[in-house]
């Protein structure tokens, strides 16, 4: 988990191995936790699969370093 872009430009510009990365941007830490309970709850499979997650606000951005993605709001 982090606020930093750093781990998406390594793992899609360098294709470095990676587990799950969660950036949450510019939210609070009641923002966050939300966002992660969130995550858990309903994207537990993502996670677990090495997806890179994107959460701004109420929106989550899944993406996968094969390319694969999809929104969910």
């Amino acid at each position: 988990m982090t606020e930093d872009k750093d781990f998406g430009n390594l793992i899609f510009l360098h294709r470095l191995p990676h587990r799950s990365v969660v950036r949450l941007a510019r939210l609070n830490t009641m923002e966050q936790v939300e966002a992660m309970r969130n995550l858990i709850e309903h994207h537990r499979s993502a996670m677990l699969a090495g997806a890179i997650i994107v959460v701004t606000g109420k929106l989550a951005r899944i993406r996968f370093a094969t390319g694969f993605e999809h929104n969910d709001g």
